[in-house]
């Protein structure tokens, strides 16, 4: 067992992944939440049992899932994943990693521990539903990813240069603030007996020169920390966008949109990170050590009377550790799910005022709040009393180098001068050891953003560039042969499904909600992967085409509308510089919408709110055809592109598709409408449930938590 198998779930719905990457860390792999969850379909609802045996299968080890009884966990190899029911009714996967006489000891994820509970409040919970999960033949050892340490160290190696220059001008600053007790010696040992004001004077010059230099050097060094924390900042969050962008739609379809902006301010608190763990705890430990010299040389007694505090600091400072280490993960969580809650309220919000719903909404925000004020209430009572303890040390400290000191000046084994200089130096020593124990707090913060932040870095991202770059002029005809999908963790949804497409016709594709038809949208733009079967264009694999020339020549008009909040020609030709404005007119005036924009002050140029709120969504659906039909794509697919439409709209855009049509263009419609596949120039129906190989297949869901 080469890794902790205390794993905390990062997500309410992740107790499923973290079971299961417990067990594989037992069996000495160690991997990363967000592979598993993407592995396993986890999506807001949590994870059901296939979801796991799937992803358990594809990191190396063999998992089968079974109903028992109480009797059958004393038989089977642990560990051992469980679904229980918790009294909330939520369902709730676990561990059991040992029985007793008397207990189950189970690793939960929502603590990331391992908890004792007796067999009665046992088997009230569990379900009966257990997942065995050994290695296969194929399991491999070690860790999955970069660790979160050799990314810090990567991130630091750019920077080399500047974090030496802080930490020498750190250097400079603890050691002119040192000095001073040097002065405070040489003044009340030397000068003042002897009255000597010409000396006093010199002293006073010198330690003014000091304490200037000091404060340049000090806002030198500030102004230096802010500058390289503002670029790792920046050069973080730039990579991590840049990285979420290529991912595939698969690890979107299972996240929340605030999950995803949390992670920005994952990035922030790693910047925070490098400056404490490389500034910070670096100026601490050079304090401490120049401290020691200076204590030692001076009485080795009375220093060591000072280090036999030092177990005290290290003790408070484990203690809170163990506490914080839990908690500052659960404030994240607990931000995320009221970011994520504060997000699809207001996105929703024009629903929400035609139901009435507003308080409805509030109170849900409310106990996402109160329960992110909860924990956040419980590490600040912890922060506060770690403080106060550690400010009560530090004043014991300071007591006990005045009155043990003081006894040996009346032993004469100690100046008075020297008495004062130790003093000071003590109050210099207490300070990192409390800021010691402080940094805990951010440093802790930052170790568990940088391990949200880089497991999804480490996922595998599209490979846009790859495959082979095909003619403009080539012929197109598409053939989907005998497709399965299944979405992960889920029951199939397609299976051995064909369909032939061809250049210069139309072709529907109609059947009840729920039976693929967006899936097989989603398939052909390769958004998703088939389980099994090809698709092809001219006798060639799509997947070996390149992705991005590939959409290009696939375009969608998608169900549910994705516009941008800049103006209408940011719309219609987004990413345009020096858009032809000539044909986005006749475009225009094709599908009824010149007249509305020509009426607008601004014209193309006028702004349409965030994702298009200021027009209707027959606008909204007719300024994504002419985006669509302005890019002239060689495949067109119009999914439900006319549902709110009056019948003279829906007439005009069926003209410009005819006309798209004419022009070579290869078009998919899926719509219910019957006008719509009467027009057609090939029909196909997708059934549910269907006994033919021809047609989708798609069945119920198992038990997720």
């Amino acid at each position: 067992m080469g890794f902790s198998v205390n794993i905390r779930q990062h997500d309410i719905s992740d107790c499923g992944v973290a079971s299961l990457a417990s067990v594989a860390a037992y069996y000495g792999l160690k991997v990363p939440l967000a592979k598993i969850r993407l592995y396993s379909g986890t999506n807001s609802q949590g994870t059901t049992i296939r979801g796991i045996i799937e992803a358990a299968g594809k990191i190396g080890m063999c998992a089968k899932g079974f109903k028992g009884k109480m009797a059958s966990l004393y038989k089977v190899p642990k560990p051992v994943i469980l679904l229980l029911k918790k009294e909330s009714g939520l369902l709730h996967f676990v561990v059991l990693y040992k029985i007793s006489k008397h207990h189950f000891y189970l690793m939960d994820p929502a603590e990331g521990r391992i908890n004792k509970i007796v067999p009665e409040e046992f088997n009230k919970e569990w379900t009966g539903y257990l997942i065995v999960a050994e290695p296969d033949s194929c399991f491999l050892k070690g860790r999955d990813g970069a660790t979160v340490f050799s990314r810090l160290i990567k991130i630091i190696r750019k920077d080399i240069s500047e974090y030496f220059k802080i930490l020498g001008a750190s250097v400079l600053y603890i050691l002119f603030s040192l000095s001073t007790s040097v002065f405070i010696k040489y003044i009340i040992d030397d000068i003042l007996p002897q009255k000597d004001n010409r000396m006093l004077l010199l002293i006073a010059t010198v330690m003014t020169v000091l304490i200037v230099i000091s404060l340049i050097i000090s806002v030198y060094k500030s102004r230096a920390l802010l500058r390289l924390s503002i670029n790792t900042d920046r050069k973080l969050i730039l990579a991590y966008l840049r990285h979420v962008f290529r991912l595939p739609q698969s690890f979107f379809d299972s996240r929340k949109t605030g999950e995803l902006t949390s992670r920005v301010d994952d990035a922030f608190r790693i910047g925070t990170l490098l400056s404490d763990l490389i500034v910070s705890f670096t100026i601490s430990i050079l304090t401490l050590i120049f401290s020691f010299i200076l204590l030692f040389t001076m009485l080795w007694k009375l220093a060591l009377a000072v280090v036999a505090f030092i177990p005290v600091y290290m003790l408070l400072y484990y203690t809170y550790d163990r506490f914080n280490r839990r908690m500052q993960r659960k404030i994240m969580e607990d931000a995320s799910q009221f970011e994520s809650s504060m997000i699809e309220g207001l996105r929703a919000v024009r629903s929400i005022k035609q139901f009435g719903m507003e308080s409805i909404v509030v109170s849900r925000i409310k106990d996402k709040l109160s329960r992110l004020n909860e924990s956040l209430n419980s590490a600040g009572k912890t922060g506060i009393a770690v403080s106060v303890t550690g400010e009560s040390i530090s004043r014991l400290l300071s007591l006990m180098v005045l009155w043990v000191g003081g006894s040996f000046v009346l032993s004469s084994s100690l100046s008075t001068g020297e008495l004062f200089s130790f003093y000071t130096i003590t109050a210099l020593f207490s300070a990192p050891l409390t800021s010691l124990a402080g940094l805990n707090v951010s440093i802790r913060e930052g170790l568990t953003a940088a391990e949200r932040l880089f497991e999804i870095m480490d996922l595998e991202i599209e490979r846009s560039f790859e495959g082979v770059v095909l003619s403009p002029e080539s012929s197109i005809s598409l053939k989907i042969e005998n497709l399965s999908f299944c979405y992960p963790g889920r029951e199939p949804l397609l299976e051995e499904f064909n369909m032939e497409l061809t250049s210069g016709m139309i072709t529907s594709l109609s059947g009840e909600s729920g039976c693929g038809k967006s899936t097989i949208a989603s398939l052909i733009l390769r958004m998703q992967m088939p389980v099994k079967g090809i698709i092809s264009l001219d006798g060639i694999n799509i997947n070996h085409i390149n992705l991005e020339l590939w959409r290009q020549w696939v375009t969608i008009v998608p169900q549910n509308l994705d516009l941008f909040g800049g103006t209408l020609i940011d719309n219609i030709a987004p990413g345009e510089s020096d858009p032809d404005y000539e044909y986005i007119i006749g475009l225009c005036d094709e599908l009824g919408l010149l007249d509305f924009i020509q009426k607008l002050p601004l014209g193309f140029e006028s702004h349409i709110g965030e994702s298009g709120s200021s027009l209707s969504r027959g606008q909204q659906q007719k300024i994504a055809i002419a985006r669509a039909l302005y890019r002239k794509p060689k495949i067109l697919i119009l999914d439900e592109a006319t549902s709110s439409l009056d019948s003279s709209s829906e007439e005009l855009i069926c003209n410009a598709v005819l006309k798209a049509k004419e022009s070579g263009t290869m078009i998919l419609m899926i719509t219910h409408n019957e006008n719509s596949i009467n027009n057609a120039d090939r029909q196909i129906r997708i059934k549910k449930n269907a006994d033919t190989k021809t047609e989708g297949a798609h069945s119920g869901q198992t038990p997720h938590a």
